[in-house]
């Protein structure tokens, strides 16, 4: 499979303008050499990548982030309460969150 170059585009400039420069810098420096240089060089709007990037790309991004935080914030939910139960970045078999909010 394969991921749009503009979607991982959308990805890097979303992170980019919601949480500025130094975020971005942080999601970068949990991926792979080789996904960052292609990251910060290569990557065109019509372009089409391996699918797995964009995978690495997402749980950097929930990791460094806390996307579904941010993602049920941006619907009005408050007391937002996520617990990582497992993740793969550590050993897990797979990352599982148990969520909770008001």
């Amino acid at each position: 499979m394969k991921v749009k170059g503009n979607t991982l585009k959308a990805r890097m400039a979303f992170v980019k303008e919601r949480f500025g420069a130094e975020k971005w810098e942080k999601v970068m420096a949990t991926l792979r050499p080789e996904d960052q240089n292609l990251l910060r060089d290569s990557v065109v709007n019509v372009g089409w990548y391996d699918f797995a990037l964009g995978e690495r790309l997402d749980r950097a991004i929930a990791t460094v982030i806390g996307w579904y935080k941010e993602a049920l914030a941006m619907l009005g939910a408050t007391g937002v309460v996520i617990l990582e139960e497992t993740c793969r970045a550590r050993g897990g078999e797979a990352c599982r969150y148990r969520v909770s909010w008001k």
